[in-house]
């Protein structure tokens, strides 16, 4: 393998399946399983951050996944239920102004 720096991005993600560089044939075999092991790992943490999130303003729903199965854009969606949900939004997106202007702040 020519880029060995490849495996330091699958070591960052927490030991993938098929992290070991050497099973892979070439780089660009081993980069595009990163790039998909790397969406996976996105997904994963942007359910979590919401959850967190959503949660901390008084959700208490469920969820419920939906399939959207047409050929060549195939997904999933990631439905969120709740009672009250303008009441829980109003407060989520002031949660996520505050994260925001935090982030501002320490870029500066």
């Amino acid at each position: 393998m020519k880029e060995r720096g490849l495996q330091d991005y699958f070591d960052a993600l927490g030991g993938l399946v098929g992290s070991d560089l050497a099973e892979y044939d070439s780089d660009e075999d081993a980069a595009d399983d990163l790039k998909v092991q790397t969406d996976s790992e996105l997904w994963r943490a942007r359910e979590d951050f919401l959850r967190d999130g959503l949660t901390s303003c008084g959700w208490l729903g469920e969820t419920t996944e939906e399939e959207y199965d047409v050929p060549m854009r195939s997904t999933t969606y990631l439905n969120w239920w709740a009672l009250n949900p303008s009441d829980i939004a109003e407060r989520f997106r002031a949660t996520l102004r505050t994260i925001l202007l935090e982030a501002g702040g320490q870029s500066s």
